[in-house]
């Protein structure tokens, strides 16, 4: 028979399983043979010559595979059996499975050779019985040994009940089947466990930054290795494995190592899928100790902080990645701090590279290349998200095509600097769990009313965000600053003096998201549990460098006191913690507090900026009231230059008046009034414990006859 196509392949052994079967019920008592007949009756050899025939067709099959292959540059039969490298015997076993699959008679045929208590379909049994050579009782043990090539890569993990391992059923494996038949997309099942990433033809090979290592070197010699790449989530770890895919023409398996991966309760069939799939690829796997922005370290052992001198891989981790190097020639472990290698058993090289993220001229000049492809508005420079959005180079190419998206859903053919700032914040998800609210940023300069010298402190704030590629790395400030890279602010002034408008302004004009802090779901009574919370906080913040503010901030920054207890040394910890927290975080941090004096010395030193916001004079009053009043509102004339000299109010006093007034007016069906305004100062006064008098209102005395004389 002619073979040129797959069909033809699966009809031939389809021909060839016939004759084997056929030639073992003929060895059989006589109602099987009777049987035989009946089911078998194409491809019938006469005389005692049957099983040399047989034989000779076995090899015939597997010369004609081989051409196959050698023709077509990949034949997936073939392919399978010389990646594996199986013997003749092996060969026939997943021959004999493949008919059971595509033609029903085999199963009437395995039937009649069948034992009591064995499965049904391909046994070991039948294999033995269906091969038409010589066999060695070592070799056959050996390929239905649990731990054989055939049985943990070809065959399904059977389920005994009770069968004899002569017995039991030989299923071919639905991966297994699918390359057979060239279904080489991404199992599905596994997605959820291990995503793959596979090259894509034509796709860039793309270049590595100065902090990410070439491993290609190392790890193309064809000597097994266990690469290590350590370093902080979002450096690069999971481009550079991909790196090495692109340069080695190979796929990989990225293997998270979390709960749901440990804990499942398949978790040795996932195991064993995990391995089929790097096996049948030769796929490189990736092991993710730590997901990437995860703060629950799988590591660390019980009473220990994450990556301690203590930590340990988990029983079931430590499993999982002895099977990978005996499946592939290079292992990926992915984790924040490097592992000890006496963990290991396996007696692969290890290799350790620590990655450093991406500098931030390097991200400038990807956000440049990666933008010339996009229509920005005229002046726009996308490498100004560098500073602001701690996005890789996967990251940046995903927030320019958001970008695109969100202009183009618009009916907008440029994109906008708000669509870039927008589609950089869609790459994140901040999982706050109620212990922070996002606050919009609705003012601008204008709104805020400050002296000079405060105004050019907040500018000077800025212009660190905006400027440190420049400072820190072209200038080489890094070298001098191990730590301590970020902006720290502590805002200090009575209440309702511009504290929270400041930082809502200061957030609006750098295009960064706002979160206020709510800190009493954040300081606990529970040993530990504040440090837990902050931890969380600065590691969500992390992700996209968003403004933390911490208002009423004396709460936890408050003087260390002398330790006289262990709440007093509890304290001293948790404000010593959120110190650690704020120089460790390159976003921005403000702390507002009513009481600068409560602030302990030390942690106003280690502060960028300490700000004051003034009680506002007759002045800044003067231009609160008017900035209080809409241009929308209908009014009469107000004698604001009056509110301003004779009323001591705070800007937030002020707004509030106005509000109140405004509601008065409108319950009146008139325009705002004078007498109005002094109804919302007298309510302002009454909040804090005040009483507006006939003296205080001057000659506007008659306006509130209540008052009496």
């Amino acid at each position: 028979m002619r073979i040129n196509t797959t069909e033809e392949y699966f009809e031939y052994v389809r021909r060839l399983g016939a004759i084997k079967l056929r030639l073992a019920l003929k060895q059989a008592d006589g109602d099987v043979k009777a049987a035989a007949a009946d089911l078998f009756s194409e491809g019938e050899a006469d005389g005692g010559g049957e099983r040399e025939a047989a034989a000779a067709a076995e090899g015939d099959l597997r010369a004609r595979s081989a051409g196959l292959l050698e023709e077509s540059g990949f034949f997936a039969p073939e392919y399978l059996f010389q990646l594996f490298g199986l013997s003749d015997f092996e060969r026939h076993c997943v021959l004999m499975a493949l008919c059971y699959e595509i033609d029903a008679v085999f199963a009437a045929g395995f039937a009649l050779l069948r034992e009591e208590g064995q499965s049904e379909g391909l046994t070991p049994h039948i294999a033995c019985l269906t091969w038409p050579g010589d066999l060695d009782g070592v070799d056959v043990f050996r390929t239905f040994h649990r731990t054989s090539v055939l049985m943990s890569v070809f065959f399904r993990r059977p389920a005994l009940n009770g069968c004899s391992e002569i017995g039991k059923q030989l299923r071919l494996a639905e991966r297994v089947l699918d390359f057979l038949f060239g279904r080489l997309g991404e199992d599905e099942k596994l997605k959820a466990f291990a995503p793959r990433y596979e090259p894509e033809q034509g796709e860039e090979q793309g270049t590595l930054s100065q902090g990410q290592p070439d491993a290609t070197a190392f790890l193309t010699d064809g000597e097994p290795a266990v690469a290590e790449l350590t370093g902080e989530p979002g450096t690069g770890k999971k481009y550079c494995v991909q790196y090495y895919c692109r340069q080695a023409g190979r796929m990989a398996y990225f293997i998270p190592v979390d709960r749901r991966l440990m804990e499942a309760e398949a978790r040795e069939d996932i195991f064993c899928e995990i391995l089929r799939e790097c096996r049948l690829f030769q796929a490189v796997p990736a092991l993710i100790l730590q997901e990437e922005g995860d703060g629950d370290d799988l590591g660390a052992a019980e009473g220990e902080m994450p990556g301690g001198p203590g930590a340990r891989l988990p029983q079931a981790a430590l499993r999982l990645a002895e099977l990978l190097l005996e499946a592939s020639d290079v292992v990926f472990l992915l984790d924040r701090r490097p592992v000890p290698e006496q963990r290991w058993r396996g007696a692969a090289r290890w290799l350790h590279f620590d990655v450093k993220d991406m500098s931030l001229v390097e991200k400038r000049a990807v956000w440049k290349q990666e933008a010339e492809g996009y229509p920005l508005t005229a002046g726009l420079q996308a490498e100004e998200m560098a500073n602001l959005f701690p996005l890789t180079r996967g990251g940046i190419r995903a927030a320019l095509k958001n970008a695109d998206w969100l202009a183009r859903r618009q009916g907008r053919n440029e994109i906008g600097r708000e669509d870039l700032r927008k589609g950089c914040y869609q790459l994140f998800h901040m999982d706050l769990q109620n212990k922070a609210v996002k606050i919009p940023a609705v003012y601008v300069w204008e709104d805020l009313i400050l002296p000079p010298w405060q105004k050019e402190l907040l500018t000077a704030a800025c212009d660190q965000v905006r400027y440190r590629h420049l400072v820190y790395e072209s200038w080489g400030f890094s070298e001098k600053m191990a730590y301590g890279r970020g902006v720290s602010m502590i805002f200090a002034g009575p209440p309702g003096t511009g504290k929270t408008m400041a930082a809502q302004v200061f957030a609006g004009e750098l295009g960064i998201d706002l979160y206020k802090v709510e800190l009493s779901a954040v300081v606990s009574k529970f040993v530990g549990e504040t440090e837990k919370n902050l931890n969380r906080i600065f590691e969500q913040a992390r992700k996209s460098r968003v403004i933390l503010f911490f208002d009423e901030a004396d709460v936890l920054f408050g003087k260390r006191t002398e330790v006289k207890d262990s709440n007093d040394k509890y304290s001293n910890m948790e404000a010593a913690f959120l110190l650690q927290k704020m120089e460790e975080y390159e976003g921005v941090t403000i702390l507002a507090t009513n009481l600068l004096q409560n602030f302990d010395e030390a942690f106003k030193r280690r502060v960028k900026f300490v700000i004051d916001f003034p009680f506002p004079g007759p002045e800044e009053r003067l231009l609160l009231w008017r900035k209080a009043m809409p241009g929308e509102l209908k009014r009469e004339e107000l004698d604001v230059a009056y509110l301003a000299q004779n009323f001591e109010l705070s800007g937030s006093n002020i707004k509030n008046a106005a509000l109140h007034a405004a509601f008065l007016a409108a319950a009146e069906g008139t325009a705002v009034n004078m007498a109005h305004v002094l109804r919302g100062v007298r309510n302002e006064y009454a909040k804090g414990g005040k009483v507006l008098t006939k003296k205080d209102l001057g000659e506007y005395y008659v306006l509130l006859p209540e008052l009496g004389s």
